[in-house]
């Protein structure tokens, strides 16, 4: 005899919002209204005890007088209410009030599964796991259950913002834990996988740059691990104007030491050096590998006798941003195009690096003061010549090693 199918309905607060039950699915587009959605968002998230009216009408409608928001909550959930049962039909989801409390709670013939919940549990039963293999699986399911922030859409609202902090909080330790136990199986791909899945859904989390570049190296990927912490840099820098922690300088500094510490036949470096076309242009590399041509330059060229100097070049955007482009996003561009003005004004013995959020510093090698100003002056006109370019106010700084 065949057991009776149990119902289950699916609830999504991580990520954007959607409720599925029954084969049915809604989504936030679907309701129409931000207020419905919040107010489901906030029964859904209090699933351990019934939501008074008083709670209810503060988050939904914090600024508007107290009588008027008891009758405006029983009528959304008037109109909520025949609006599931339309969606999902008869003996489905439903809210129910409370009589005598007039508190609110979800009801469903079924299972209810949260993933909100559901991650909390997950996370929770891995710290008891009795092994390594089972405690794995518990977290790969809970860090599968962040598809994105909590209440994304309502980011303003602080009730939101103190469960979106702490959803987010509770994902960075499942992904730390999970690589760390990945790493030690040796199961470098899946945490590279991991890993890549993390950095882009929280970009500036600096941890999850750190363990990726990690799990690359460890499959010997060490320039794609190089070429990463680039992108990374600079996207800290566009974004938020910060220099790049310790921690990431420090992942950095293995994949080089890495390299260091490899053997190679003579051969079998030759075949890998040419493997690739040699890229034209002036040398753009990361601020510890510059350091470090700057230091063997500065040896060399005292050697023979000549002048090395750095030239510091700032880009301070004066152009106003329109409503719709953010400041930092205009000193992104401006950036990107001073990058490519660069590339093409300089020698290809040149070399450059970017050190801050609107700064880059040039090595120029066997020449003189004049000449390096000279070299200065042409790289600012190539950028004022630019026919779509940022308006900005570029100014450099001449030194010698």
């Amino acid at each position: 005899m065949n057991e009776p199918t149990v119902r289950q309905a699916a609830i999504r607060l991580l990520g954007a919002f959607q409720i599925t039950a029954d084969g049915k699915t809604i989504t936030a587009e679907e309701l129409h209204s931000s207020r419905m959605e919040k107010l489901l968002l906030y029964i859904f998230s209090h699933t351990e005890k019934e939501c008074t009216a008083s709670a209810l009408t503060k988050t939904l409608w914090p600024d508007e007088d107290e009588a008027d928001k008891y009758g405006a909550l029983r009528t959304m959930v008037h109109r909520l209410r025949k609006y599931l049962t339309e969606a999902l039909g008869e003996d489905s989801l439903e809210i129910v009030r409370v009589k005598g409390s007039g508190g609110y709670y979800y009801s469903y013939p079924g299972e209810v599964v949260v993933d909100a919940v559901q991650m909390e549990k997950l996370y929770t039963d891995s710290t008891l796991a009795d092994n390594e293999q089972t405690e794995a699986a518990l977290l790969r399911k809970c860090v599968n259950c962040y598809k994105g922030e909590f209440g994304e859409a309502y980011s303003e609202e602080y009730w939101v913002l103190t469960r979106q902090s702490y959803y987010r909080t509770l994902h960075e330790r499942a992904v730390r834990r999970l690589s760390a136990l990945l790493m030690k199986m040796k199961e470098y791909s899946e945490t590279e996988e991991l890993c890549r899945k993390a950095s882009v859904m929280d970009p500036y989390q600096e941890d999850f740059h750190c363990l990726l570049m990690e799990a690359l190296m460890a499959q010997g990927k060490n320039l794609e691990a190089q070429a990463h912490y680039m992108e990374t840099v600079d996207a800290l820098y566009d974004a938020l104007g910060v220099d790049p922690s310790d921690e990431l300088k420090l992942a950095y500094e293995k994949t080089l030491q890495q390299v260091k510490n490899r053997e190679f036949a003579l051969g079998q470096l030759r075949t890998d050096m040419g493997k690739e076309e040699y890229n034209k242009g002036t040398f753009f590399c990361g601020y510890e590998v510059f350091k470090k041509i700057c230091e063997l330059e500065l040896r060399l060229q005292k050697r023979l006798g000549v002048s090395v100097y750095l030239g510091l070049l700032t880009v301070t955007v004066t152009q106003k941003a329109k409503a719709d482009e953010a400041q930092v996003q205009l000193r992104a561009r401006a950036m990107d195009d001073m990058k490519k003005v660069i590339y093409d004004s300089l020698r290809d013995s040149d070399i450059f690096t970017r050190v801050s959020a609107n700064q880059y510093m040039i090595l120029l090698q066997s020449c003189n003061y004049e000449n390096a100003k000279l070299v200065m002056k042409r790289v600012i006109d190539a950028y004022q010549s630019l026919e779509l370019r940022v308006k900005a106010q570029l100014k450099y700084s001449l030194t010698e090693q």
